[in-house]
């Protein structure tokens, strides 16, 4: 029927702030975020639960101070990780450390990569170590760091973290939402323009008018015809006219398949109403 009108709208699942406890469990349905112990190199980013993504995106993944990185012993020298590569003003913010590999990862690739090898530029690169299982070539750290934030896929999977945060904190809508809100409002606009529709249909049938004229067929005129077309289409006229806005946007904008002004949605109308 053409009155049958549905929606089904989308719900964000909300995750509360106090599932975040020391005594949550690691697993898929409750936050596994703990400051201080999460280490990324021993996460699956697929068991992270909407919080701890927000967390890893947003927070300084350092260990605690006091803490001595492990040293690299080289040929001619011992190398360790820089904290001041990820605080230091022209460092990489990008990166997290963890314990457990003694070896960085960059935070929005590892949690978004899959997604960005779909869309835009970059999804025929390959991911480095960065992404992959962790870099720890403290020798030439800056300037491969420095080439992967160049990288278009990291630069997508930045975009994406982006909206992850906003859409997670309320400052965006995600797009079944989007599209949710917009189908919501024409549906309303459409429930409007039918009222008057049917309202006219009904007050021609209770007092015995009849519907049809001479040219009944086609778009409806806002102007007055030549020809007669009918009590139906002039009271729908007269309507607009006496400032039915929800009918003339519905009338000037309607698909000519759409208008619901034919003889068969009438007789459908006074069907269903009798």
């Amino acid at each position: 029927m053409f009155l049958a009108e549905s929606l089904v709208t989308h719900k964000d699942a909300q995750i509360s702030e106090s599932s975040c406890d020391e005594d949550s469990t690691n697993d898929d349905s409750t936050c596994i975020w703990h400051p201080g112990t999460f280490d990324i190199g021993e996460a699956r980013k697929e068991n992270l639960d909407d919080i701890t993504k927000v967390k890893v995106i947003t927070e300084t993944l350092l260990p605690n101070e006091p803490f001595e990185f492990p040293v690299n012993i080289g040929k001619t020298q011992k190398r360790a990780f820089q904290q001041t590569w990820v605080t230091e003003s022209e460092g990489f913010p990008l990166l997290a450390y963890s314990k457990f590999k003694d070896a960085v990862f960059c935070k929005q690739c590892f949690l978004f990569f899959t997604e960005a090898q779909r869309v835009g530029k970059g999804s025929h690169e390959r991911a480095s170590r960065l992404v992959t299982g962790g870099y720890r070539d403290w020798k030439k750290a800056r300037a491969f760091f420095t080439k992967h934030a160049s990288s278009e896929y990291h630069k997508t999977c930045v975009t994406l973290a982006e909206n992850f945060v906003q859409i997670r904190s309320g400052k965006r809508k995600d797009v079944l939402s989007v599209i949710d809100s917009n189908r919501a409002v024409e549906i309303q606009r459409n429930r409007a323009a039918l009222k008057g529709i049917i309202e006219t249909t009904l007050f021609c049938a209770e007092q015995e008018l009849a519907l049809l004229g001479n040219n009944d067929s086609g778009p409806l005129s806002l102007e007055k015809p030549a020809e007669s077309d009918g009590n139906f289409r002039s009271l729908l006229r007269f309507r607009v006219n006496a400032g039915d806005t929800n009918l003339k946007k519905h009338v000037v904008e309607s698909a000519w398949n759409a208008t619901y002004t034919s003889p068969d949605i009438q007789n459908e109308i006074i069907e269903v109403c009798s």
